[in-house]
């Protein structure tokens, strides 16, 4: 083996230095999180008005095909109130089985769109031969094929609820 002697070194030799490290700006830790937080936000923003835009598009496109629907609504011997809601649109009807016994409303409904219809019973008239409660008021969603949702209500006071979506 061999030895190893370091050279010696001179006295007039000077050992080099390296220049200080310039200091670190006080600031540069928030402006880094300032600018991850600015990115941040503008893709925040453009992911919610994209979503804005996709779920409010003036053009609605019907994935499905639209279906002639008539609702029915039979009233026997009472007097109550129906509520028919197709899309976005509703009306009210006041029932009585001794005016009309059956109130019916033809309507298309788009795919997607639903058809509800909410009937009370606000008064029955009692058959002075039995005292068996023979008051109702039934609602039926029918198309073409049959009948899609049928609801009765025979107390008073009380209601029901036929609905259907068209899918």
């Amino acid at each position: 083996m061999s030895e190893q002697n370091p050279e010696p070194v001179s006295e007039n030799s000077v050992t080099a230095v390296a220049p200080p490290k310039r200091p670190r700006h006080p600031l540069r830790g928030w402006f880094i999180a300032l600018v991850i937080g600015v990115g941040l936000l503008v893709v925040s923003v453009l992911a919610l008005s994209a979503v804005v835009w996709f779920s409010t598009s003036p053009e609605r496109t019907n994935w499905g095909p639209e279906r002639a629907v008539t609702v029915t609504v039979t009233t026997r011997d009472a007097v109550g109130t129906a509520q028919v809601a197709v899309g976005g649109q509703t009306s009210s009807a006041g029932l009585d089985s001794n005016l009309h016994q059956v109130n019916t409303w033809a309507e298309v409904v788009q795919f997607g769109e639903g058809v509800k219809v909410v009937v009370a019973l606000s008064q029955d008239y009692t058959d002075t031969v039995s005292w068996e409660p023979t008051s109702s008021i039934t609602c039926d969603i029918s198309d073409a094929t049959g009948s899609l949702s049928t609801a009765s209500v025979d107390i008073v006071g009380n209601s029901a609820v036929c609905e259907w979506t068209n899918r």
